[in-house]
Order: structure tokens, then C-alpha cells, then sequence
């Protein structure tokens, strides 16, 4: 057998290769200045966006800078020449030191970079261009607000474009010299569709029991009138809970009122878990959008309760009408039928 010569391996570091800086150490969510520290370099050749952004700042330019200075942020792409050796400082200390910014402890700083890469930036350094599109979530009073824009009539919608859109648009005569633009809305025909009768039982004939030409489902002063449920459910057995937001230490608990820390607070599940009737008529301090989520996943998902959440202020203030309402979803929710509509 001839023999085989075997092949030879030699392993070798490079003595240039340097191992990547710490990443920045950020002691808690929401963390200020003072409680970001990076990694700070001797030879201090790593890229800075956060020296960037604050010389942008500082010296008027505009457009991307690069400085080649230490920063606030974590890089995995090191120099051959780097000097590994270096320390930790604040964002607070840095800023204050390359730049005379004296940063406020309270406010969080600002991640311009990613969540495998963050560079961090104190507020002070931070200026949000105008007219960005907000990735934040709504209030709720954004929301309602929003809502009662965009159901606005017709007519209203209109007069509002009529008005405001050439202007905005730079359309206004004299504001275009080479085109002229008719400001008036195109007129096209239509039609209105009918509204359907509403039936209730036992009272087909009544003029109150049609649908009303705003289109909603309006049960004012039907309780007055010998109007009944379509189908009315039965209801066997009802709980109520009143919820507050607040210190429970110093707010009232019992069976039927409860007081959370907040919308998160592991109480509300506990008490939920007691409710052994049918249905739970849950009454919120306020139209709280967390609240009313947590509410619905609890007793949803993992329960199987069914709940029934009203304002506190709408049913101390609507009066008969809000309640007639939420009649309503009561006999919905236990397999009624609240109306029967006839075209």
C-alpha cells in the first residue's frame, strides 16, 4: 500500500483582527443621559452618530456628517489600527465634555440607530422636522375626535374642500401664472337610498320603531312605548363591578368595587375569576381604550365571562337613552335579537 502523505493544518490569529467594543449598557426602560454608558475607545476612530447628529446641530450643516470620533453607539465593525483598550461613559459626560450640552436627567434619550445597532442621542441634540407622519398610537380622544371627523356629511365635506383645498393646493388665481384651475366641484347625479323599517315586537305600526334618516340606531323614548325586543333573552343572573384607577390603599374594595394600580394590575383578573353569575356589568371611570382591552382579553380568552362595559360619566349624565342602549347589547350578548328591519 503506497503511502499517503497527510495533508497539513496550521492554524494561525491574525494579529490585526480586534475584537468589536462592548455594547452600550443601558441600566432600564425609559433610561436618561446618566444611565447610558458606551465605550470610548484610546484611539477614538470608531464612527459617531451621535457626534454627528450633535455637530450637525451645533454647526447649522445639513445633510448626513461623518465625525470620526468616539460615540454613544455599538459597532461590530472595528479598525485594524484600533486601540482595544478604552472605558465607559455616559451619554450625560460625553456630551457635556465634546460638546458643553448639559443634558437633563430626567428625559429619556433617543435611539437613532437599531435595535442590534443603537447609537444614543440625549433630547437636547434631537430636533423632530416638522410635518411626520406619527407612528404612535391614538388616544383615545384622538380617536373619537377622528372618528366624528370622518363621518361628517356630505355637505360639510364639501364646503371644506371648496374652501381650503385651492389654497393648499396653490390653485388660487394668480398663484399659477401659466394655468388657470376651476375651483368649483364637479356635480355628477345621484340618488338617496331609503332607510329600512325597523319591526319590534308588538309594535309594527308605531311611527318610532323605523329606522331615522341619520342612520342611527337611535333608541330614544322607545322604552316609553309598548316596543319589545324582537326576541328577548333571559337573563338569569347579573353581576356589576365598578372599577377606579388609583391607590388601593386608600380607595374603596369590596365585591362589587374594585381600585387598580393601573390597567395592568393582576387584581382585576382575580376578581373576574369570582364573578360566578351570567353576565358582569363592568363600569369604567372613563372611556380608557388599555382598560377596556385588558378587560376583553381577561374575560374573553381566558374566563369565558361575558362582560358589558359602560362609561361612568355617560351613565350618570345620558340618562334613559344611553341605558336603552345598553339594553341593547344585553340582549345581544345573550342570544337575542334586539330589531328585525322590512325594505
Amino acid at each position: 500500500m503506497a503511502h499517503q502523505a497527510r495533508p497539513r493544518i496550521r492554524e494561525k490569529t491574525p494579529s490585526n483582527i480586534i475584537p468589536p467594543p462592548p455594547a452600550p449598557i443601558v441600566s432600564k426602560f425609559g433610561a436618561g443621559p446618566a444611565d447610558v454608558k458606551f465605550w470610548v475607545s484610546n484611539n477614538q476612530v470608531q464612527s459617531s452618530t451621535a457626534s454627528a447628529a450633535a455637530a450637525e446641530k451645533l454647526d447649522g450643516r445639513k445633510g448626513k456628517a461623518k465625525v470620526e470620533s468616539s460615540s454613544a453607539s455599538s459597532s461590530s465593525k472595528t479598525s485594524p489600527t484600533s486601540d482595544p483598550s478604552g472605558s465607559f461613559t455616559t451619554v450625560a459626560e460625553y456630551f457635556l465634555k465634546k460638546y458643553q450640552i448639559n443634558t437633563d436627567p430626567t428625559l429619556p434619550v433617543v435611539n437613532v440607530g437599531t435595535g442590534g445597532k443603537p447609537s444614543y442621542l440625549p433630547a437636547e441634540a434631537c430636533v423632530i422636522a416638522p410635518g411626520q407622519v406619527s407612528q404612535a398610537k391614538s388616544s383615545p380622544e384622538q380617536t373619537d375626535r377622528m372618528m366624528r371627523f370622518a363621518i361628517r356629511p356630505p355637505y360639510a365635506n364639501a364646503t371644506s374642500i371648496g374652501q381650503y383645498s385651492p389654497g393648499i393646493l396653490g390653485l388660487l388665481p394668480g398663484q399659477q401664472p401659466h394655468l388657470t384651475v376651476d375651483t368649483r366641484m364637479i356635480t355628477v347625479p345621484g340618488r338617496v337610498l331609503g332607510f329600512p323599517t325597523i319591526k319590534y315586537r308588538g309594535g309594527e305600526d308605531d311611527p318610532r320603531a323605523k329606522m331615522y334618516p341619520t342612520a342611527s340606531w337611535n333608541m330614544e323614548n322607545v322604552h316609553r312605548a309598548p316596543l319589545k325586543f324582537s326576541d328577548g333573552a333571559s337573563l338569569r343572573s347579573w353581576h356589576i363591578l365598578i372599577v377606579e384607577l388609583g391607590d388601593p390603599n386608600r380607595g374603596k374594595t369590596s365585591k362589587r368595587w374594585i381600585v387598580l394600580r393601573n390597567p395592568y394590575d393582576p387584581e382585576l383578573e382575580v376578581r373576574l375569576e369570582e364573578v360566578e353569575e351570567e353576565v358582569c356589568l363592568i363600569v369604567l371611570p372613563q372611556v380608557d381604550d388599555v382598560l377596556y382591552k385588558r378587560i376583553k382579553l381577561v374575560a374573553d380568552t381566558r374566563l369565558g365571562l361575558c362582560t358589558i362595559c359602560v362609561d361612568a360619566t355617560k351613565l350618570t349624565t345620558k340618562g334613559e337613552k344611553y341605558m336603552a342602549n345598553v339594553a341593547l347589547k344585553f340582549n345581544l350578548k345573550l342570544g337575542g335579537i334586539n330589531q328585525k328591519d322590512r325594505w
